[in-house]
């Protein structure tokens, strides 16, 4: 993690049922606080989460899709669609490793084919910035992208940088 940028870490941050009608403020959907201690860019809110703080990264994706940039969750699946329209032009970065054996790859590998299919997404390709991630070049909305490592279920250094 870059310590120049804020870090928000919401304990016990409950997100309405629905999804907003209309793109809420950022005060609205930030925890008090952030915006005096920090400026906040509205149009560059990126949320990162391991395992469980993963499965809350998609469900942001699902529920505030409308103030997010980008969402990077590692090791883990969702359990929701994140199908929307809002949803698909949220730029998806997933990090994941075939030998986890806590959050099984076919339950990552699910999430990742619903996102694609969401978008409609053409094959994998390597990423030009960085070989080492799979592009799905999206004609819905933004790309999904997928950086595959051999961790297990540890949160690879490697996936920070990218």
């Amino acid at each position: 993690m870059c310590p120049s940028l804020p870090k928000v870490v919401p304990k016990g941050f409950r997100l309405p049922k629905a999804a907003p009608p209309s793109r809420p403020s950022k005060a609205a959907t930030a925890p008090k606080g952030v915006e005096s201690e920090a400026a906040v860019d509205a149009d560059r809110i990126h949320v990162t989460g391991h395992s469980n703080g993963a499965g809350f990264t998609y469900l942001l994706l699902e529920e505030r899709a409308a103030v997010l940039a980008s969402v990077s969750p590692s090791a883990s699946g969702k359990g929701r669609g994140s199908s929307g329209e809002a949803s698909r032009e949220v730029a998806v970065l997933h990090a994941g490793s075939p030998r986890d054996r806590l959050v099984r790859w076919t339950f990552q590998e699910a999430a990742i084919r619903g996102l694609r299919r969401a978008r409609d997404c053409g094959e994998g390709e390597p990423w030009e910035l960085d070989p080492r991630v799979t592009r799905f070049p999206a004609k819905k909305g933004a790309d999904v992208l997928l950086f595959e490592h051999g961790g297990g279920h540890r949160h690879n250094r490697a996936h920070a940088g990218l």
